[in-house]
């Protein structure tokens, strides 16, 4: 069995259909094209939009990097694939399926839309009683400023996330209730989401992503927990492998339980494949608590890129003692343009279509992320 795969990076971009892909998101899907070599195996194909060179997957081969076909966007009717494996299930990629008569191997589109909406979490939250003081989701502007509201009069941060959304982007925070420029956006936002989730601004210490399975029938299978790094508004950095030892047993124990929860409700509710579902470790009034469910990702994410290029690496390298790097499968996965750190191993090129690539993507054999991409 052959798979190709397609890295949609811009995946939730395809829930509104009249929305369009910027130049600098069509460049990052090229950039990333390579980060499938995670987990393909020889055989299977990768769709490039731009051209990596021989060189370069001579080098990832050498590496220990199965041999696989990369093709182009126009080369697609040349695919001798027999499953698409997408970063994330699209009309775009249905429609990509239908034309190669490929069997779709997912869940129908409104399902996958669902699964992957804030309203979704919310509601499955609070299901699992798991919601924190004053989160909400707000259909109406007097809806959504009246949770706002809430958090102004206890004195606190608030955050508002559209429905559908990525990395941090989209995201409104304040300390005061919107007016203004502030009271128009919110209401443009609002438009365009349908319902927009509000919750107040933790005092983070730790953040996470659990890396789960889930099967059409059958137990949920949980991979393992990654450490997620972002920035101050949310957006990816890196992903490291093992947590870091502040997560105690006890904690780790109710955040996995929880999330094997949200994973038997994904499933009931139609969906299967992979997922990611964001957690946080938190300081608030009464001490160190974990968020459970901070966001769930019904698709590939790069926190399971990170995993399993931990187990990759780890099957294929022996790094010695010497080099600085560690035994095992402990490390950092992150996109940035320049070198981590002296002992990082390069896993995409430095070039891509004659332009440097900014978003290429390194292993560190660490457990500490380099302050300078914190």
């Amino acid at each position: 069995m052959s798979r190709l795969f397609i890295g949609n990076f811009s995946f939730e971009q395809g829930w509104n259909a009249g929305s369009n892909v910027t130049r600098q998101v069509l460049q990052l899907e090229a950039e990333l094209a390579c980060i499938w070599l995670a987990v393909a195996e020889p055989g299977d194909e990768i769709l490039c939009p731009q051209e990596f060179g021989r060189h370069y997957w001579s080098r990832m081969q050498d590496l220990g990097c199965a041999r696989i076909r990369p093709i182009r966007p126009d080369q697609l009717g040349d695919s001798r694939a027999d499953r698409i494996v997408p970063w994330g299930w699209t009309p775009a990629i249905r429609k990509i399926s239908r034309q190669r008569k490929i069997p779709i191997d997912a869940p129908d589109q409104e399902t996958v839309w669902q699964a992957n909406s804030r309203l979704f979490a919310s509601n499955l939250c609070a299901k699992l009683k798991c919601q924190l003081t004053g989160e909400g989701i707000g259909s109406t502007l007097d809806e959504v400023l009246q949770l706002i509201e809430f958090h102004v009069q206890h004195q606190q941060a608030w955050i508002v996330k559209p429905n559908q959304g990525q990395a941090g982007r989209g995201q409104m925070r304040g300390m005061t209730l919107p007016a203004g420029k502030e009271l128009v956006t919110l209401s443009r936002l609002l438009e365009r989401q349908g319902v927009l989730h509000v919750e107040p601004f933790l005092s983070r210490e730790m953040e996470f992503g659990g890396q789960w399975e889930i099967p059409l029938q059958g137990v949920p299978r949980f991979l393992g927990l990654t450490q997620l790094f972002t920035d101050e508004r949310g957006v990816y950095r890196g992903t490291g492998i093992p947590p870091h030892s502040l997560l105690t047993e006890q904690l780790q124990q109710t955040l996995i339980e929880t999330q094997m929860q949200a994973a038997i409700h994904l499933q009931s509710a139609g969906y299967f494949g992979p997922a990611g579902i964001d957690a946080m470790l938190f300081q608030s009034e009464n001490g160190r608590q974990v968020r459970a469910i901070q966001d769930i990702n019904a698709r590939w994410t790069m926190g399971r890129i990170a995993w399993e290029w931990s187990r990759r690496l780890a099957r294929i390298m022996a790094p010695a003692e010497d080099s600085g790097m560690s035994s095992g499968n402990s490390g950092i996965w992150q996109q940035t343009a320049t070198t981590p750190a002296a002992h990082s191993l390069a896993l995409s090129p430095t070039e891509l279509g004659g332009l440097s690539v900014k978003n290429r993507t390194w292993w560190t054999f660490s457990t500490k992320m380099p302050p300078s991409s914190c």
